[in-house]
């Protein structure tokens, strides 16, 4: 089969000239629309393509992680007092693993929650009031625990942070060997596509991210993780997104933020590349703090390929990949890049209400005739996906087009054109 050629028409339209080029406008726009109509994936397709990215979205991303020096201590010591503390090893296997679930799910029963087990460390329920619970196992001395607690007292961190529900120190009885943290449920961000994001939304949704991981870092604490499966989001009472940072299993608290690490953690793909070399050389050092940023512009470019926005789009993805830099040193910070750490209820408010009305005007030609885009309603850009959705959208709905300017202010009815 020969290659398949693909012509381009630029045309541009003075909307505000004459009634005839206002026509042809909405003719060729429909004509674009019904040629796309045409020509979209079959259902069958369409089942397939679905089942694909429910088989990629289920593949999972765990962290990794090597002992570090205070681990291999800890380790070493308890090797020592093996002999001398046989009673209380026995006692500590007795209350661990099946026992201590049993003994939370009796106990957070007994609060009003209704757990299940889904892995040796979650357990996920409705909470006394029929909320979405999570409750994590986390071992008593290790920093994560110490990194939650710290967090829960620190100002402003319910703005990036869940605050802890309930904890669960178990056994009931006796020395601590396992605590449960119980944390509201949201919406992971591998799932976005469950909410229906706009495109401004997913832009407040990176802003949150840089803000949060701003604070972290101001309180000195690298997370070391950041990746979409960490990273949860949920729309307000006031339809706003809000996105939480999530598992501080592999994070560490710093002494100041030029403090270098040398372990080996976090997941590949999302690693920054100095702290992936670590596998190899575990001699070798590397800034947490960069490392973060690095992982962090690696999530924003996951971000970008769910915005529909042109000018969304390349934003975000100009944040992204200054901040993979292969150099550690060549990595800016957040602060440094441009309208990234503004606050996101700011940003909510230069866009228009869910309630507006849709618009089907391309920027670009617009501005070539000095029009600005209508600022009380939402721009779709020009690409399959959007006009596919434009498309449907236009043959099940009764639609208008609305374009507003200094010197004009119309409203059109479009109805189907017969092509030309």
């Amino acid at each position: 089969m020969p290659p398949r050629q693909v012509y381009y028409l630029q045309r541009t339209y003075n909307i505000v000239a004459s009634l005839s080029s206002r026509l042809r406008f909405a003719r060729d726009l429909y004509n674009i629309l019904d040629h796309i109509k045409n020509n979209t994936p079959s259902d069958e397709l369409k089942e397939k393509l679905r089942l694909l990215e429910k088989v990629l979205r289920s593949v999972k991303t765990a962290a990794k992680r090597v002992d570090t020096e205070e681990d291999k201590k800890r380790k070493s010591a308890n090797e020592e007092n093996k002999s001398a503390d046989k009673g209380a090893k026995q006692a500590r296997n007795d209350a661990s693993g099946e026992d201590v679930e049993e003994e939370c799910l009796n106990e957070a029963f007994r609060l009003g929650y209704n757990l299940r087990v889904v892995s040796s460390v979650l357990l996920v329920g409705q909470g006394p009031r029929g909320n979405k619970v999570v409750a994590k196992r986390v071992q008593p001395g290790l920093e994560e625990l110490k990194i939650h607690l710290k967090l829960q007292y620190l100002e402003d961190s319910h703005k990036f942070v869940l605050p802890i529900i309930q904890r669960f120190d178990l056994p009931l009885e006796g020395p601590t060997t396992s605590t449960y943290l119980v944390f509201s449920r949201w919406i992971p961000v591998t799932d976005i596509q469950k909410l229906m994001l706009k495109s401004y939304e997913i832009v407040a949704a990176c802003l949150v991210l840089a803000r949060g991981v701003e604070f972290l870092h101001n309180n000195l604490i690298a997370h070391l993780d950041l990746k979409p499966d960490n990273l949860i989001l949920q729309r307000s009472t006031s339809g706003r997104i809000q996105l939480r940072i999530i598992d501080f299993s592999v994070s560490t608290m710093l002494s100041n933020k030029e403090e270098k690490r040398s372990a080996f953690q976090g997941t590949m793909g999302f690693m920054a590349p100095e702290v992936a070399e670590c596998e190899a050389d575990p001699s070798l050092l590397y800034l947490p703090l960069k490392a973060d940023l690095y992982s962090c512009g690696r999530v924003f470019l996951f971000f970008a390929w769910c915005i529909t926005s042109k000018h969304e789009f390349h934003k975000v993805l100009d944040w992204g990949n200054k901040l993979i830099a292969q150099a550690p040193n060549a990595r800016p910070e957040l602060a440094n890049l441009p309208d990234l750490l503004v606050d996101s209820v700011v940003m909510y408010n230069l866009h228009v209400s869910p309630t507006a009305n849709h618009s089907l005007v391309e920027p670009n030609s617009l501005n070539n005739q000095g029009l600005d885009p209508p600022p009380n309603i939402p721009v779709l850009p020009w690409n399959f996906r959007s006009l596919e959705a434009s498309a449907a959208a236009m043959f099940t709905t009764s639609y208008s087009l609305q374009i507003s300017s200094p010197t004009a202010k119309c409203t059109y009815h479009l109805s189907p054109f017969p092509a030309c």
